[in-house]
C-alpha cells in the first residue's frame, strides 16, 4: 500500500493571536512528560468529496481558541511556548489502496505510521501536525500528532472535538473556549535545582514489534469473574474491578512472564501508571483547563511464583492508585505535593539502574472522547500506532465495552508474550 505525499502547508489562527497571549508559561507538570508526541488515527470510511478545504478553515479557525499550539516551544528548558502563530503542519496525502483493509486488519503496524506526520521535539517543530490521508477508492484516515509538552491525552482528544464540532457547524460557536492559567496556579520549576530525573523510556539495541489485542465484553466479563473467584478463595471480599484494571492486570501478568521467559527466571517489575488530577485538586482545575493535567503513580512487583494469579496483579494495580503517592488532594505549589509528582519519575529511574529489576510504562484512553464526528459519522475505528519504545495504550472498542491493547514489546519478548484464553490478536 502505497502513500503518497501531494501537500505540505502551515495552518495559521483565523485570528492574530493577540500582543498579552504571545507568551503562556508552561506548568510544572507540562516540564515532566519526556519528549515525544500523541499519536493517533481516526478512519471514516463514509468521508467523500472536498474534505481537505472545509478541514483547513475549520482548523484555523479553532486555533484562534487553541493559540497556544501554533505556536513554537520558547526554550530549551520547556518553561513557556512562543504564540507566535507560525502554525500547525497539513498534510495531504494519497493513498493507493483500499481503507477496509486496513479496518479488516490487513497491514503491517509499520504501515500506520506513514499515516501521521513525523517529527522529533525541538525549538522549531511544530507542536500538532495533521496528515489527511484520502484512499482512492474512497474513505479517508485523519493521523494527528500532538506534542507531550502541549497537553495530556485527555486535552488531545479535547482539541479533536472542539476542531470536528468548528467543522461540523462551520463555526466555533458554541465550543468552550479552553483556559491555559495551569502554568500561573502551577509555575514551572528550574528541574535542574530540584533534580528531577525525566525518564527516557527509549532503550538502545531493542527492536520494537507491536501487537493488538482485542478484548471484547464477554472476555472482560470471564476476567472480572475470574478475578472475584481468586478474591474469593483467598478470604478476601468481593469487590468490583474495573475493566481498565483487569485488562492491564493481564497484560502486565503476560509481560512479566514473558520476561521471566527471557531471563530464565521471575524478576521484580515496576508499572508506572497515570492519575488523572481533573477534579481531584485543591484548588479545583477548570474543566476547560487545556495541558498536561495528570501524573504518575506506580505499581510494584516482587518477584515471587506464588503471587502470579490475575488477582495479585489487580490488588497492585488498586493499591497503586489508592496509596499516599497517589493522593491528588494536596494544594498547588504544596512540597508535598511536588514530592508526590516527583517520586514516581525517580523510582521509575532508580529501577532502570538496576541489573535485576524491569520497568513498563502503560496508559489508557478508556472513557475519552476519542468517537469523533467531523460531520461523515463517528469513525470506523481509532488505531494507535507501533511507538519507538516499550509501552502498553488502552483504548475504548468500537461498542464502548470493550478494550483494545497496543502492546509495543522487544522483539526477543513477543514469541514470549504468551496469548491468553479470552485475548483476541490482530
Amino acid at each position: 500500500m502505497e502513500i503518497q505525499i501531494l501537500s505540505k502547508k502551515f495552518i495559521k489562527p483565523s485570528v492574530l493571536t493577540p500582543i498579552h497571549l504571545r507568551n503562556l508559561k508552561l506548568s510544572f507538570l507540562d516540564q515532566l512528560p519526556p519528549s515525544m508526541y500523541i499519536p493517533f488515527i481516526l478512519y471514516y470510511p463514509e468521508a467523500t468529496g472536498q474534505i481537505s478545504n472545509s478541514l483547513q478553515k475549520s482548523l484555523s479557525e479553532i486555533l484562534t481558541l487553541f493559540y497556544p499550539l501554533a505556536g513554537r516551544i520558547l526554550d530549551k528548558e520547556n518553561l513557556s511556548v512562543n504564540c507566535n502563530d507560525e502554525g500547525v503542519e497539513f498534510i495531504e496525502a494519497e493513498v493507493d489502496g483500499q481503507l477496509s483493509q486496513i479496518l479488516n486488519g490487513e497491514y503491517e503496524a509499520e504501515l500506520l505510521n506513514k499515516f501521521l506526520p513525523g517529527y522529533t521535539e525541538s525549538a522549531s517543530s511544530p507542536l500538532l501536525g495533521i496528515q489527511i490521508n484520502m484512499f482512492k477508492w474512497g474513505g479517508v484516515a485523519i493521523g494527528i500528532c500532538m506534542s507531550h509538552r502541549a497537553a495530556d491525552g485527555f486535552g488531545f482528544w479535547t482539541f479533536i472535538n472542539a476542531w470536528a464540532k468548528s467543522s461540523c457547524y462551520g463555526a466555533v460557536n458554541g465550543v468552550s473556549s479552553p483556559s491555559f492559567d495551569l502554568g500561573i496556579v502551577f509555575p514551572a520549576r528550574d528541574l535542574s535545582k530540584i533534580e528531577v530525573p525525566i525518564p527516557c523510556p527509549m532503550k538502545t539495541g531493542l527492536k520494537i514489534v507491536t501487537r493488538r489485542f482485542v478484548f471484547d465484553a464477554e472476555a472482560i466479563t470471564k476476567l472480572k469473574a475470574e478475578v472475584t473467584a481468586g478474591s474469593t478463595s483467598d478470604c478476601r471480599p468481593k469487590r468490583q474491578v474495573t475493566r481498565v484494571e483487569v485488562v492491564t492486570a493481564l497484560i502486565w501478568k503476560a509481560h512479566i512472564t514473558a520476561l521471566r521467559a527471557k531471563h530464565g527466571h521471575l524478576r521484580d517489575c515496576l508499572l508506572l501508571l497515570p492519575v488523572n488530577l481533573r477534579g481531584n485538586t485543591v484548588p479545583n482545575v477548570s474543566e476547560t483547563c487545556f495541558g498536561n493535567i495528570f501524573r504518575f503513580t506506580t505499581a510494584r512487583f516482587i518477584a515471587d511464583e506464588n503471587k502470579m494469579k490475575l488477582h495479585d496483579f489487580v490488588d497492585l494495580i488498586r493499591d497503586a492508585y489508592r496509596k499516599p503517592a497517589a493522593r491528588t488532594d494536596q494544594e498547588f505549589g504544596d512540597d508535598a505535593f511536588l514530592s508526590t509528582v516527583i517520586n514516581p519519575y525517580k523510582e521509575y529511574c532508580e529501577e532502570l539502574n538496576k541489573e535485576e529489576a524491569d520497568v513498563g510504562i502503560y496508559s489508557s484512553c478508556c472513557g475519552f472522547p476519542i468517537c469523533v464526528d467531523f460531520g461523515w459519522g463517528k469513525p470506523a475505528w481509532v488505531s494507535g500506532i507501533q511507538m519507538p519504545f516499550e509501552t502498553v495504550m488502552l483504548l475504548d472498542n468500537e461498542e464502548g465495552n470493550g478494550i483494545e491493547a497496543w502492546v509495543n514489546l522487544d522483539e526477543k519478548l513477543v514469541s514470549h508474550f504468551l496469548p491468553y484464553p479470552y485475548l483476541s490478536k490482530l
